[in-house]
C-alpha cells in the first residue's frame, strides 16, 4: 500500500519513523533507491529493532489498515503513523527486565574534592608572592578551593537532573506511544468487526428467509402427501405408467406413482439438516455477540472519550502524570537557579582572591606586608566566610529535589512498565478476537455453502408441493403437442393440397405448350433444352411424428375445459321456447369466452382442408393460452405468502383456512387453488348455483307454498317451466362470464406486469411495450410494429412525428411505450395512407419513446 494519497518517490531517500509497540521507541528507516518493496522495509526494520521480519506485524493510519504486499516507498503524510507489533510478545507472556536497566536512577556520587583546578591567574598571583604569603592568604586560597567544590556538586547535580529529566519524557513519550499503539491495534480489530457485521447479517438475513420457506415445507409435507393422494390420474396415463412402474399394481393417483419411502427419508434429512443449520445460526449469534461486547469494551476504555464528571482508573493516572510534569518543570529551574547562585559566589570569590592576590604581589605591600595582612585580608576572609556559609544549605536542598526528581522517574519507569503489561495482555486479547473473527468469516464462507446445499436437499419437499400443479401442467402439455401434430398434419396436408393443384395447372400449361408450340420448332431446341420434356416436380411432405407416438390419448375436454357446456345448456332452454313460438333466438352463443371452441361449426359447413387447417389452428391457440393461464397462475400463487390462506394444524394433520385482511385482498386478484385452475373452480361454483336455482325452481313448482300458486296448476305449462329454467341457466352463465372477464382481467394483468419490459408482438394494449420498423423511406416514413398475429399495427402519425422532432432524424428504429391503440377499417375509396386492403381492419398505436 502507499501512504494514502502521497506520490510514489522513485529516486533519493525515504524516511519512515516506525513506532513499535513493545517498547514505545520509535525507529528510523530510511529506504533507499531500488528498495521499493515491503520486503526491503522489513529488512530494514529488524537491523534496528531486532524483531525478525517473520514475526513483524505493521499497522498504518488512521485508519490503521495492515501494511500488506501493495506497500510502496513514499513518504508518511502527515499526521499518520506506522506502528510494529511483534507477533512474539502477542502469542507468549514477556520479560519487562530489559525495559527496566534503561531508566538511570542511580543516587549521583558527589566528590568534596574539586573537580577542576584553580584558575590560571589565580595559581600565578599565588606563585609570585612566594615566600611572602601569609597564612591568610593562604585561607583564601582554600576558600576558593570550598567555593569550587559546591559549584562542581551543584553542576553535577544539575547534570543528573537534566538527564533524569530526558529519561521521564521519554518514559512518558514511550508510555503514550505505547497507549497509541494499543488503540491503533484496537480501531483495526473494530474495522474488522464492522466487517464481519457486514458479511454475518447478509448471510443470517438469507438463512433465516430460507430457513422460514422450509419451515412452511417440512410442516405442511404430510398435507402436501395426503393431497397427492387426492389427485386422480387421467385413464390414459395408467397403462403407460404402469409399465413405466414396473409393477402389477395399476396406479390411480398421483401418490401411487410416488416413492413414499424415499421421500419420507428424505423429509427426515431435510429435517435433520434444518433442525442443525438453526442450532448453528443460534450458536453464532451468541458467539457473534460476545465478540462484539468484548470489542466495544475495549473501544469504550482504550478509544473514547469518557464524558462522566467523574474520572476512570486511566483518567487518574493521566492527571498524575500531568502533575509529574508540572513538578518537573519546576524541579528544572529550581535546580537551575540554585546552580546560578553557586556559580555567581564561585565567581565573586574568585575575582576578590584575584585582586587581594595581586595586591600581595607587588613591591610596595611586600615591603610593608605587616600592615597589609592585619587589616585588608582578615576583612577578605569574613566576607569569604559568611558568604561560605549562606550557601552552605544550597546542595542539600538540590539533593532533596534530585531524591523527589528520582522519584517521578521512578512513576514514569513504573506507568510505562504497568502501560507494556496492559498492551501486552490487551494485545493478546485483540488477537484472540482477530482470531474469532476470522473463524467466523470462514464459518459464513462454510454456510453460504451450506445454504446451496439445504436449497439443493428441500427441492424434494418443492417437488411434492407442486406435483398437482405440475400434473395439470402435464395434462394440458399433452393436449398442446397433439394439437401441435394435428396443426402440423394440417398444415402439411394443405400445402400438399396446394402443391398439387398447381402442379396440376402446371402439367396441363406445359403440355399446352409442347402441343402448340414447341412441334414447330426444330428437334435441336429439344436437344439442347431436354428438360422442356419434364413434367413439374413432385412435393410430398412428410411429417415425422416421432415425439407423439407415445404420447397418451388425452383431448380437451378431459381436462375440464369445456366452457361451452353452459351454452349449449342455454341453447336447450331457447329451443324448448322456440319450439312454443315465444322467443325469436335472441340469445346467440356466448362471446365473452377466454378460450374459443375450436371444434365449434355448423352442420351445413363443408370439411375441407382450409376448415380443418383453421380447426387444428384454434385448437392448438386453445392448448397455448391454457399453458400460459396454469403457468402465470402458478407464478402467482408462488408470489403469494405461504400463510396468506393456510395454516397447518400439526395436531390434526390438516389445514385451516385463515383469511387475514391482507389475504383477502389477494385473494380478490388470484383465487387460491390446489389442482384445478381458478377459471374452472369459479366456473363450477357459478353453475352449481345456477342448477340450485333450478331445483329451487321445480321445488317450488311442486310445493303447496309455490309462487305460481296466485295462479291455477292447469295454466302452468311446460314453456312455463322450459322459461323458469332458462331464467337460472342464463343467471348461472352470466355469472361464468362475470368472473371469465375478472380471471381474464387479472391473468392479463399480471402477465403485463411480468413483461413490462418485454416487447410485445402477439397483441398490442395501452403500456405494452413496442417495437417498431420503417417500411418506407422518404420523408413521410411509415413505421410497422414487429408482430405475429396481429395484422397492421402501425405506429400513429403524431407519434412518428414527435419522437423524429426529439431524435433530429427518422431513427432505424423505435421503441415505445403504447399509449393507446385505435382500430380502423380501411376505406375502398379516399385516404388510405397505409395502402390496407379495402374493408380489413389496421391499428394505430400512439406511443412514446421508450
Amino acid at each position: 500500500m502507499s501512504w494514502i494519497g502521497q506520490v510514489t518517490v522513485t529516486g533519493g531517500l525515504v524516511n519512515i519513523p516506525i513506532t513499535s509497540a513493545d517498547t514505545g521507541h520509535t525507529y528510523l528507516v530510511v529506504l533507499g533507491p531500488g528498495e521499493e518493496h515491503l520486503q526491503h522495509l522489513k529488512q530494514k526494520l529488524s537491523v534496528v529493532s531486532s524483531v525478525p521480519t517473520e514475526e513483524q506485524i505493521l499497522l498504518y493510519g488512521p485508519p490503521y489498515k495492515s501494511i500488506d504486499s501493495s506497500f510502496t516507498r513514499s513518504p508518511l503524510i502527515p499526521g499518520s503513523k506506522v506502528f510494529l507489533y511483534d507477533r512474539r510478545l502477542i502469542q507468549n507472556e514477556s520479560s519487562i527486565a530489559n525495559s527496566e536497566e534503561k531508566f538511570k536512577l542511580e543516587a549521583v556520587e558527589l566528590s568534596n574534592e574539586p573537580i577542576q583546578d584553580a584558575p590560571i591567574e589565580l595559581l600565578n598571583a599565588i606563585e609570585k608572592i612566594g615566600q611572602f604569603q601569609s597564612p591568610l592568604l593562604q585561607t583564601v586560597s582554600t576558600y576558593e578551593r570550598q567555593f569550587m567544590v559546591a559549584l562542581n556538586k551543584g553542576q553535577a547535580l544539575f547534570s543528573n537532573t537534566v538527564i533524569l529529566k530526558e529519561e521521564c519524557t521519554r518514559g512518558w513519550k514511550e508510555a503514550e506511544s505505547q497507549k497509541e499503539a494499543l488503540s491503533a491495534a484496537i480501531l483495526n480489530l473494530s474495522d474488522h468487526m464492522n466487517i464481519l457485521f457486514t458479511n454475518f447479517n447478509d448471510v443470517i438475513f438469507s438463512l433465516e428467509r430460507q430457513n422460514s420457506k422450509h419451515q412452511t415445507l417440512l410442516d405442511s409435507f404430510e398435507f402436501d402427501i395426503s393431497a397427492l393422494g387426492k389427485v386422480n390420474l387421467h385413464p390414459a396415463l395408467i397403462p403407460k405408467l404402469t409399465s413405466a412402474l414396473k409393477s402389477n399394481k395399476a396406479p390411480s393417483t398421483l401418490l401411487d406413482c410416488v416413492p413414499l419411502e424415499r421421500e419420507r427419508s428424505l423429509f427426515a434429512t431435510c429435517q435433520e439438516s434444518h433442525q442443525r443449520v438453526n442450532s448453528q445460526i443460534l450458536e453464532a449469534k451468541k458467539s457473534i455477540q460476545e465478540v462484539a461486547r468484548v470489542v466495544e469494551e475495549l473501544l469504550d476504555k482504550y478509544c473514547k472519550t469518557n464524558d462522566s464528571p467523574l474520572p476512570n482508573e486511566r483518567e487518574k493516572k493521566a492527571i498524575g502524570v500531568d502533575e509529574d510534569k508540572m513538578e518537573l518543570s519546576w524541579v528544572i529551574s529550581e535546580q537551575e537557579k540554585f546552580v546560578q547562585i553557586l556559580k555567581g559566589d564561585y565567581e565573586t570569590v574568585l575575582n576578590m582572591a584575584l585582586e587581594q592576590f595581586k595586591l600581595a604581589g607587588s613591591k610596595d605591600l611586600q615591603q610593608s606586608s605587616g600592615s597589609w595582612s592585619s587589616s585588608s585580608m582578615i576583612g577578605l576572609v569574613q566576607d569569604f566566610d559568611q558568604r561560605f556559609n549562606a550557601q552552605a544549605e544550597v546542595i542539600p536542598k538540590m539533593q532533596k529535589i534530585d531524591d523527589k526528581l528520582r522519584s517521578i522517574l521512578e512513576r514514569a519507569k513504573a506507568g510505562k512498565v504497568e502501560q507494556g503489561r496492559i498492551l501486552r495482555r490487551e494485545l493478546r486479547e485483540v488477537s484472540s478476537l482477530q482470531s474469532k473473527i476470522q473463524e467466523m468469516q470462514k464459518w459464513i464462507a462454510v454456510m453460504k455453502l451450506a445454504r446451496e446445499k439445504k436449497e439443493e436437499q428441500f427441492m424434494h419437499l418443492e417437488k411434492v408441493k407442486k406435483m398437482p400443479s405440475s400434473h395439470s401442467a402435464l395434462v394440458s402439455e399433452v393436449v398442446r403437442r397433439k394439437a401441435y401434430g394435428s396443426l402440423l398434419a394440417a398444415r402439411a396436408t394443405k400445402v400438399a393440397e396446394e402443391a398439387s393443384s398447381l402442379r396440376s395447372a402446371e402439367i396441363v400449361a406445359r403440355d399446352v405448350f409442347l402441343r402448340g408450340e414447341m412441334v414447330n420448332l426444330p428437334p435441336v431446341f429439344m436437344e439442347a433444352i431436354p428438360s422442356l420434356a419434364y413434367m413439374p416436380s413432385l412435393f410430398a411432405p412428410t411429417v415425422l411424428d416421432l415425439d407423439n407416438k407415445d404420447l397418451p390419448d388425452i383431448t380437451q375436454n378431459d381436462e375440464g375445459w369445456d366452457v361451452n357446456v353452459f351454452t349449449k345448456l342455454i341453447e336447450e332452454g331457447r329451443n324448448a321456447r322456440e319450439k312454443s313460438g315465444e322467443c325469436e333466438g335472441e340469445y346467440g352463443p356466448q362471446k365473452g369466452s377466454l378460450i374459443l371452441e375450436a371444434g365449434d361449426k355448423k352442420p351445413d359447413i363443408e370439411m375441407d382442408q382450409s376448415f380443418l387447417l383453421k380447426n387444428a389452428e384454434l385448437n392448438y391457440e386453445n392448448s397455448l393460452l391454457k399453458t400460459e393461464i396454469l403457468r402465470m397462475q402458478s407464478i402467482v400463487r408462488r408470489s403469494l405468502p405461504d400463510d396468506s390462506f393456510r395454516t397447518f394444524d400439526k395436531s390434526t394433520g390438516t389445514d385451516s383456512i385463515e383469511r387475514t385482511e391482507e389475504a383477502t385482498q389477494i385473494s380478490l386478484a388470484v383465487v387460491s387453488g390446489s389442482t384445478q385452475t381458478d377459471f374452472e373452480a369459479m366456473a363450477e361454483k357459478s353453475f352449481s348455483e345456477g342448477l340450485d336455482g333450478i331445483r329451487k325452481a321445480v321445488e317450488k313448482w311442486n310445493s303447496d307454498h309455490s309462487i305460481f300458486n296466485k295462479v291455477n296448476k292447469e295454466s302452468i305449462t311446460m314453456n312455463d317451466l322450459a322459461l323458469e329454467v332458462e331464467n337460472a341457466l342464463k343467471s348461472a352463465s352470466n355469472k361464468i362470464i362475470q368472473v371469465q372477464n375478472n380471471v381474464e382481467g387479472r391473468i392479463r394483468e399480471a402477465a403485463r406486469g411480468a413483461a413490462n419490459g418485454r416487447i410485445s408482438f402477439r397483441n398490442f394494449v395501452a403500456g405494452d411495450l413496442a417495437l417498431f420498423l420503417p417500411t418506407t423511406d422518404g420523408s413521410d416514413r411509415i413505421y410497422l410494429a414487429f408482430h405475429m398475429g396481429c395484422p397492421h399495427p402501425y405506429l400513429a402519425r403524431e407519434s412518428v412525428d414527435e419522437i423524429c422532432r426529439q431524435m433530429g432524424r427518422y431513427p432505424d428504429f423505435i421503441l415505445g411505450r403504447v399509449v393507446m391503440v385505435e382500430q380502423l377499417i380501411a376505406p375502398e375509396f379516399g385516404s388510405n395512407p397505409y395502402h390496407v386492403a379495402p374493408g380489413k381492419a389496421y391499428y394505430l398505436l400512439t406511443a412514446s419513446s421508450f
